[in-house]
């Protein structure tokens, strides 16, 4: 049992790093993929990104989608990431993220709504986020609201679990 929760870090870190270079298509096995992941979430999160969306547009249309996304055309850390991505990069490892970073991902706004109107006796709200991602990884422009990301009205601080 120790051996099994002192090996715990070990693989954690080899699975973070394998899911991260699968989402930046650079493969589960690519050295630097914990390296530049990191580097990439610390970008977002100094940037204010929305990481789903962010990931996104790195799948969807490369730096420029994503600097476009994040408001930051002229941010020279986020351009040096992204150049040293493109080069570690390809376009079939990049068309492989599009399996990695959905395009729908059940947000907490979303979540929250549904749970109420759903309490009411209304499972409209259920069956349209049921519906909605059913195919989270396929672009449906009849579902945009799905994707984004919520208002500051919208944010939920607190789940139902308490969290």
């Amino acid at each position: 049992f120790t051996q099994i929760v002192q090996g715990f870090a070990d693989r954690f870190d080899a699975e973070w790093h394998a899911v991260l270079g699968r989402k930046l298509g650079l493969g589960p096995d690519h050295p630097q993929a914990g390296t530049m992941g990191l580097e990439f979430l610390e970008h977002l999160a100094r940037l204010g990104g929305d990481f789903n969306l962010a990931f996104r547009a790195l799948t969807d249309r490369g730096l420029p989608g994503l600097e476009a996304e994040l408001g930051a055309t002229g941010d020279q850390a986020l351009r040096e990431w992204g150049m040293m991505w493109e080069g570690e990069t390809n376009p079939e490892t990049r068309e492989e993220m599009g399996q990695a970073n959905p395009v729908r991902i059940p947000r907490n706004h979303q979540v929250e709504t549904m749970i109420a109107a759903a309490l009411s006796g209304d499972l409209s709200e259920f069956q349209a986020l049921t519906h909605a991602l059913a195919t989270p990884y396929t672009p449906d422009p009849t579902l945009a609201a799905y994707e984004a990301a919520p208002t500051a009205a919208e944010r939920v601080t607190q789940t139902f679990c308490g969290t």
